[in-house]
């Protein structure tokens, strides 16, 4: 019987340790922008979740695109490393967008670009939308 109390003492620690340093891991705070752009550099490389919001007074299907860089790649062929339609509709000039990669984060090397882009090829080419474009996201 006194094993068996002993054991139980041991298991109920092991869980309480456990428990506890899982409970103290801090979130992932938020990155912004402080103004519309059409692209952001985020510090940290990995990519938890992403929001954009965009306001134009044109008219354009719209693709974000996430880059392994520091720097917002020239326009033109790009390959990036995450890409998907924010807007489909040419006829949509305001909208919001929200992505989680909670289960599968999206890592890169360098840095975490974000890009909105314009070009009617998608995510084959880039075409960066002007200043009208507002990014959070929660990266580390």
């Amino acid at each position: 019987m006194k094993k068996l109390i002993i054991g139980f003492a041991v298991v109920m620690l092991m869980l309480a340790a456990a428990t506890s340093s899982w409970a103290q891991t801090a979130p992932t705070p938020m990155q912004s922008s402080s103004a519309l752009e059409a692209s952001h550099t985020f510090s940290g490389n990995t990519l938890a979740s992403i929001t954009v919001t965009w306001h134009s007074g044109s008219a354009a299907a719209r693709w974000l695109m996430i880059f392994d860089s520091l720097t917002v790649p020239a326009n033109g062929t790009v390959a990036p490393v995450y890409c998907v339609a924010l807007c489909n509709s040419a006829t949509n000039t305001d909208g919001t967008q929200g992505i989680m990669f909670t289960s599968a984060p999206i890592f890169v090397r360098t840095g975490v670009t974000a890009v909105v882009s314009t070009n009617t090829s998608g995510c084959a080419s880039l075409t960066a939308d002007g200043s009208d474009d507002y990014f959070s996201a929660q990266v580390r």
